[in-house]
C-alpha cells in the first residue's frame, strides 16, 4: 500500500506499507527511516526478508523521495523523527544513518 499522510503543520509525507505476515495474527510495526539524501527505496531489498514478520512502513523524510520539500532543513531534521509518533506502542523504529537522529 503507498499513499500520504498530512503532518500537524501540513507537509504531505509518502510512505509506503508491506504486510505479508499472516492475516491472523497482529505484526509488531517497523518503521525503516532513510538517511539524509536517500529516501525509502534505500529499503527496498530488506522488505522480503522483513515483511513476512512485521508490518513493514517506509516513508520518505521531509523533503526525500516522494515527501514535499520545504527549505527549512534544520526545522525538518527536526520535525523528522517526530512524524513517526503515531502512538502505536508495538512500533519499533529502524534508521539508516543520521536518519533517527535529534
Amino acid at each position: 500500500m503507498n499513499g500520504t499522510l498530512t503532518t500537524a503543520d501540513g507537509l504531505k509525507l509518502a510512505y509506503y506499507v508491506d504486510d505479508f505476515t499472516d492475516p491472523w495474527r497482529k505484526p509488531d510495526t517497523l518503521l525503516l527511516l532513510h538517511a539524509a539524501m536517500g529516501n525509502s527505496q534505500r529499503w527496498f531489498q530488506w522488505v522480503p526478508r522483513l515483511a513476512r514478520q512485521y508490518r513493514v512502513v517506509r516513508f520518505d523524510l521531509r523533503g526525500h523521495g516522494n515527501t514535499q520539500f520545504r527549505f527549512d532543513l534544520v526545522r525538518g531534521f527536526r520535525h523528522g523523527i517526530h512524524d513517526t509518533d503515531g502512538g502505536d506502542e508495538r512500533l519499533v523504529r529502524v534508521a539508516h544513518g543520521g536518519a533517527g537522529h535529534e
